[in-house]
Order: structure tokens, then C-alpha cells, then sequence
């Protein structure tokens, strides 16, 4: 405030403002002040308060005062601006895309970190929780929880427990806090394999033997070979049953199956008529073989 005749005739009294809010949502904490002089300056104020982004204006009208006309001031605008959270990226990894399930498991486990970035200031560090939606598909999988917490470096885990071989899916959802915007990850993948047996093939060699003059039979080893044709050097163990078609031979088998040893094992094989039959041998697998089945091997008297 100023005296526009006699610069050193300072104005005393009342100043009365008048404010149009516009979309500020504000308010003064009074319509009046009294005039004051300090070092020359004659003034006086009074505090604006506003609630939402936007513009507005005040205006001031001093009444005079004995020695002094009034006058009215032009509109000062006023403009509140609104500070946002800083934008966020969330992003999730499932730890070598998935799981196998050991042979003779049951069920296999992966981690699935996520990880949340500040995209407008990267050195403030997103806190708060994470939420994850597994879609299970043909995993029969399951989550060990639905949540996590943020460390702070950013990122939390999860584990994944997967039943069955196949694929599913995981995305995760940041909630914000109070310096930080809501986002959501893509879709990470995550794949369950089984460790399956072993194939393996049987075979059961021809036999034969000699019923010699006067004697009244015969024997002979049959021999019954597995091997793993899956992985060489993992031999097969447990059992072979043996199948005997005696045919003409009046045949026997000492015994109707055998435990290998070495990936073989054998039966004796006595005839007790001249001709013809065969035996077949079937491997009835064990914890990393399947099974196989021999071809019928000949055996002559």
C-alpha cells in the first residue's frame, strides 16, 4: 500500500479482500487486515488456503483512513497445484521358468520374485504389498501365499508348488503407498516337467539241448538280458517272469522268473522229449525302468 501524493504520508486502517475461489476449493483465514509500516513498507496480509488443483483469484480494497482516499487493487491469481505419486513398474520372474518333478516325486517348488520400480524418481524406493493371481492351468499349482511385503531393495517372493507337468501363469499387483502409483506385471510363465523311467528292452536268447542215448532229458540256461535304452550305463534291477510254450518238448522251467543282476539273470530250461517251444521273458520294471517284453526265444530237444 502506497500514498500516490505524499510517498512519506504512510496509510493507516483496514484492507478488505475479496476472493473468487475458482476450482482451488480455498478459503482466507480472514477477509481484513490492518495496515502496518516497516521500514517504509506499509502492508498488511492474510493466508490463502486451498484444497484442490486449480486457479482462482483475490482482490483488495483499502477503505482510506483521515488523510487517505481508498482504492482497489487488480486481481492477483491464484494457482494451487497438486504434487502426484510417482508412477510405478512392476515386473515378475519365475526362477528358471518352472519346476520338474523328481522321478518318484510327488511335486516340485520355484521361486517367483517381483519387483517394483519407481518410474518417475528412480532412487525412492516403492514399500508396501504385492498381490499375486496364479492361473494354474495343467500344473495342479498353488501358491504359498497370495501376498508379500516389499524388502527394501524393492522386491519380494513367492513359492511356487507345482503337482502335475503342464503350464500355468502368475502376474502380480502393486498397491502403491503414499509416494508411489498402483501397476500391474505382465504375465510370467511357469512350466512343470516330470522326470519320467527309463525305457528298456528284454531279450531271452534260443536254447536248446540234447537228450543223450538212454538218458531220459536234457538242460539248458535261458538267459533273459535287460538294458536301458533310455540311459546306457543305468542298469536295471528287479525281476523277470519267464513264459514257457513247451510245445513238443515236454519242457520245464526250473523256476518262473529271476532277479538281474548285472542287467541278466537266468532259469534252466529241461526238455524231456524231442521238438520245439519257446519262452518269453517280461521285465516288470522297477523305481526308474519301465517294463519291457522280451520276443520268444526258441528252444529245441
Amino acid at each position: 500500500m502506497a500514498d500516490t501524493t505524499t510517498p512519506s504520508n504512510s496509510p493507516t486502517g483496514t484492507v478488505t479482500f475479496t476472493l473468487t475461489a475458482g476450482s482451488t476449493g480455498g478459503s482466507l483465514i480472514s477477509d481484513t487486515c490492518t495496515l502496518s509500516t516497516a521500514s517504509g513498507v506499509t502492508s498488511c496480509s492474510v493466508t490463502f488456503t486451498g484444497t484442490t488443483a486449480g486457479s482462482g483469484s483475490v482482490t483488495a480494497s483499502y477503505g482510506g483512513d483521515s488523510t487517505h482516499n481508498g482504492s482497489t487493487s487488480s486481481a492477483a491469481a491464484i494457482t494451487v497445484t497438486v504434487t502426484g505419486k510417482d508412477d510405478t513398474s512392476t515386473s515378475i520372474t519365475v526362477a528358471n521358468g518352472g519346476c520338474n518333478i523328481a522321478l518318484g516325486g510327488t511335486s516340485c517348488t520355484t521361486a517367483g520374485t517381483v519387483t517394483v520400480t519407481d518410474t518417475t524418481t528412480p532412487l525412492n524406493t516403492p514399500t508396501g504389498m504385492v498381490s499375486f493371481t496364479l492361473t494354474a492351468g495343467t500344473t495342479g499349482g498353488s501358491l504359498s501365499s497370495v501376498t508379500c511385503t516389499l524388502d527394501p531393495s524393492g522386491s519380494c517372493f513367492v513359492t511356487f508348488t507345482g503337482t502335475t507337468a503342464g503350464t500355468g501363469s502368475i502376474s502380480a499387483s502393486y498397491g502403491g503407498d503414499t509416494g508411489h502409483n498402483v501397476s500391474l506385471s505382465s504375465v510370467a510363465i511357469v512350466t512343470v516337467t516330470v522326470t519320467g523311467k527309463d525305457d528298456t528292452s528284454t531279450v531271452v536268447g534260443d536254447v536248446s539241448c540234447n537228450v543223450a542215448l538212454g538218458a531220459t532229458s536234457c538242460t539248458a540256461t535261458v538267459t533273459a538280458t535287460v538294458t536301458d535304452t533310455t540311459t546306457a550305463s543305468n542298469n536295471p534291477t528287479g525281476t523277470v517272469t519267464f513264459t514257457l510254450a513247451a510245445g513238443t518238448t515236454g519242457g520245464s522251467l526250473s523256476a518262473n522268473g529271476c532277479t538281474l543282476s548285472a542287467g541278466s539273470c537266468s532259469v534252466t530250461f529241461t526238455g524231456t522229449t524231442a521238438g520245439s517251444g519257446s519262452v518269453t521273458g517280461a521285465y516288470g520294471g522297477d523305481t526308474t525302468h519301465n517294463g519291457s517284453a522280451s520276443a520268444a526265444g526258441v528252444g529245441r530237444v
